[in-house]
């Protein structure tokens, strides 16, 4: 069991962020699978965590209107970049889908 605290509408708007809903479970366990995978970079691969950038900063970037938005993107200088999905429960038509985008915008990718 994992307790998972979400905050209100009211803390996202204090916070300068759009307020969203509160997740659905599989949404849920999707976030924290994802979590996971950064927490790990933080330990072990420091440099690769501060250049992580999330699927929402990808949006505000304007990423994902005509494409495929993944869950986040690693851009470091002078580097490709690497995108890192948390696949899940992908289904194969998901995954061949995904690995044709990355293959056609030249983006290496980490699929966990």
């Amino acid at each position: 069991m994992t307790t998972v605290v979400v905050a209100t509408r009211r803390a996202g708007e204090l916070a300068g962020r759009k307020a969203g809903r509160p997740p659905r479970r599989p949404e849920a366990t999707h976030d924290l699978g994802l979590a996971d995978v950064y927490l790990l970079l933080r330990r072990v691969d420091r440099p690769r965590a501060l250049a992580w950038v999330s699927e929402s900063r990808l949006v505000e970037g304007g990423e994902g209107k005509w494409t495929k938005l993944p869950d986040a993107v690693i851009r470091l200088s002078g580097q490709p970049e690497q995108v890192v999905e948390f696949g899940g429960e992908y289904s194969k038509s998901k995954l061949n889908s995904f690995h044709a985008d990355c293959v056609s915008r030249e983006r290496g990718y980490e699929l966990w």
